[in-house]
């Protein structure tokens, strides 16, 4: 991420963060307070980036998005779902599983601009 809002901020574009808890059931509201406080700091973004540590509030941000009418960008360095699976021994069939993986389709199917780490993650 660091290396993103360096290149952001070298063309010129302001970075506004609006960064929350890592407590995941309060994510939604964090990540609303937040993002309202960012707003009424630095005006309206030109887009919503959702970095794939936090899929989890990808709704809400593509929400947020819709709402300002702006491009919403989700940053998929790696699958959640097959580092879930695979590094972590979660089973396909798991409900976790399940979800992380309906959540990074919808990611992936519906945000404007999806960045991939390297070539073999896109495929």
């Amino acid at each position: 991420m660091g290396r993103l809002k360096a290149l952001i901020r070298a063309r010129g574009g302001v970075v506004q963060e609006a960064r929350v808890p890592l407590c995941r059931p309060l994510r939604p509201l964090s990540l609303s307070i937040a993002f309202t406080r960012a707003v009424l700091r630095g005006g309206r973004p030109s887009c919503v980036l959702v970095p794939m540590i936090d899929l989890e509030t990808w709704p809400f941000a593509f929400l947020l998005a819709r709402l300002l009418r702006v491009p919403l960008i989700y940053d998929c360095f790696e699958s959640r779902y097959l580092a879930w699976v695979e590094e972590r021994s979660g089973k396909r069939a798991s409900i976790k599983s399940q979800v992380l993986w309906a959540l990074e389709r919808l990611a992936l199917a519906r945000s404007d601009l999806v960045l991939f780490d390297a070539d073999a993650h896109q495929r």
